[in-house]
């Protein structure tokens, strides 16, 4: 059990680096499409770093929140690619 709380302690590490280069991406990127590719990567690394909060803590009730962090992220690239193929979102 104890190196699976180093491991966690060390991979929160690297995610938490990991969130700073996204929001690093997300400013500065160049086209929208960057943008898009980073709220993605940062909203899935998000739900692994949710998923390792719940491993290191035992609280087995963090999986609603990933889930709901996977449906925005979806909702996001829809909303993006309909604007990119339509002009707008349409009615």
């Amino acid at each position: 059990m104890d190196v699976i709380r180093i491991v966690v302690e060390v991979v929160v590490f690297i995610y938490i680096a990991s969130f700073f280069l996204y929001i690093v991406r997300l400013i500065k990127g160049p086209t929208l499409f960057d943008k898009v590719l980073a709220v993605d990567a940062f909203s899935y690394d998000l739900m692994v770093f949710m998923a390792l909060i719940a491993i290191y803590t035992g609280n087995p009730y963090m999986a609603s929140p990933m889930v709901l962090v996977a449906l925005w992220a979806f909702a996001l690239d829809m909303y993006i690619s309909k604007i990119v193929e339509y002009g707008d979102i349409g009615e």
